[in-house]
């Protein structure tokens, strides 16, 4: 989470950060400008939308 703040302060940008658990706990960090999605119900059901989705394989990356 440090270095997710780390890096908004340096280069000026909104972050957002999720970290799942294997137990499914959910920690996070934003800036202002993303925190409605950690903190407002429309957030948290798209975030629980997101994690219920099957997984996608995409693939090699370069």
């Amino acid at each position: 989470m440090t270095k997710a703040y780390e890096l908004s302060t340096l280069t000026g940008t909104q972050v957002l950060l999720l970290s799942v658990s294997e137990t499914g706990l959910i920690y996070s960090f934003s800036t202002s400008k993303l925190q409605p999605l950690v903190t407002q119900q429309r957030g948290k059901d798209l975030i629980q939308a997101c994690l219920k989705a099957p997984t996608v394989d995409a693939g090699p990356t370069s």
